[in-house]
């Protein structure tokens, strides 16, 4: 009972101490932005990393420094994705890194800010990445969308093969189940679900893209990240197991070796 109470003591704890960090690094990425809108980007340059101190650096800082102020007051700001990462063995200490982006929307222009910082256990933080680029808030809008209504015929073409794969699983997965004389179902029942390949098309654009060095088990899907930049994704896997398992079903059901007993390997 002791023994329960004091790592439940303990995970509180560490819960309300990760808190304060995430708490204490946004409060550093915000700042980062207001002081490189405010034109302090001395102060910006030397919390860069020492790798980051050039005299390009000094330019780009200042180039921020324009988009931001040209973008205009007040912004909505909200995080599309965050990363902590607390390396063990850091030669710098004990501290963390913190991958950020957020979208700044601003009355005339909207900008994603990527920021990647070190923040120590005690000490000031270091800037090891800051970047900042317009966004199409109509691009946010499009890529948010997901419709199969105006796509062009390859569009359609694909989401109709994406839909077929999962579909003949399926029907290889039942005939395995319910032919009679077929042995090893079990065996066969996972191979109805095996692809080979992972084919996907960028929804927006219509671009495909294929990962051959890929294995899944039942393929079909439509993803998104959780940044509202990025597009939908369809993806799908050659049914190549189904595709063998009703290559050894389809005789017995077209009769083709009527009263003979179908068997799986071996």
């Amino acid at each position: 009972m002791l023994r329960s109470l004091f790592c439940a003591l303990a995970l509180l704890t560490l819960s309300a101490c990760n808190g304060a960090a995430d708490q204490r690094d946004d409060q550093i990425l915000q700042s980062i932005v207001s002081d490189t809108r405010a034109g302090n980007t001395d102060a910006i340059y030397e919390r860069l990393d020492a790798s980051l101190q050039t005299p390009q650096s000094q330019e780009v800082l200042t180039q921020l420094a324009t988009i931001l102020r040209d973008a205009g007051e007040p912004c909505e700001r909200s995080l599309i994705g965050r990363t902590t990462l607390s390396p063990f063995n850091d030669p710098r200490g004990p501290g963390r890194k913190v991958i950020a982006r957020h979208l700044y929307a601003c009355p005339n222009a909207t900008l994603a800010v990527d920021l990647t910082i070190w923040a120590p256990e005690s000490g000031v933080h270091t800037i090891e990445n800051f970047h900042i680029n317009g966004v199409d808030p109509q691009a946010i809008t499009a890529n948010a969308e997901f419709s199969l209504e105006g796509q062009s015929v390859r569009h359609y073409a694909f989401f109709a093969f994406a839909i077929l794969s999962p579909v003949l699983m399926l029907i290889a997965f039942l005939g395995v189940i319910f032919t009679k004389g077929f042995k090893r179902k079990w065996l066969w029942a996972i191979v109805s679900f095996v692809g080979v390949t992972k084919i996907s098309m960028i929804w927006l654009t219509g671009e495909i893209v294929t990962n051959f060095l890929t294995i899944n088990l039942i393929g079909f899907g439509v993803a998104r990240a959780g940044d509202p930049l990025a597009p939908w994704i369809v993806s799908f896997t050659p049914p190549v197991g189904a595709l063998l398992v009703l290559s050894l079903l389809w005789p017995r059901w077209a009769g083709l070796n009527k009263g003979e007993e179908l068997a799986g390997p071996g």
